[in-house]
C-alpha cells in the first residue's frame, strides 16, 4: 500500500492508495485535521491530465459530511474506439 505522509508544521496530511480494484480503478483513502479533500481530489485529476488520461472520481466516505476518513475512487474513463467504414 503506497503512502504519502507530511508534516508541515501544524499541517499534517496522509493520502493513501488503498487498493487497485483493476487496470483502470483504485481507491484513494485522505485523512488530515484540515480535512481538505478537494486537494485529494485535485491531485487525482492533476495527475490524470498531466498522464493525458480522462478519470471519474466518485466520492465514498467524506470527513466533512462526518466519516472517520475521505474514500475516493477513481477511474480511468477508455474512449470508444471508432472505425471508418
Amino acid at each position: 500500500m503506497p503512502v504519502h505522509s507530511s508534516t508541515l508544521g501544524d499541517y499534517s496530511l496522509l493520502i493513501c492508495a488503498q487498493s487497485r480494484r483493476g487496470p483502470d480503478e483504485v481507491v484513494l483513502v485522505y485523512t488530515s485535521p484540515r480535512q481538505m479533500c478537494a486537494l485529494a481530489i485535485g491531485i487525482g485529476k492533476g495527475l490524470a491530465k498531466h498522464f493525458k488520461e480522462t478519470i471519474r472520481v466518485d466520492q465514498t466516505m467524506c470527513m466533512l459530511k462526518g466519516a472517520p476518513k475521505c474514500e475516493m475512487v477513481l477511474r480511468k474513463i477508455r474512449q470508444a474506439q471508432y472505425r471508418s467504414i
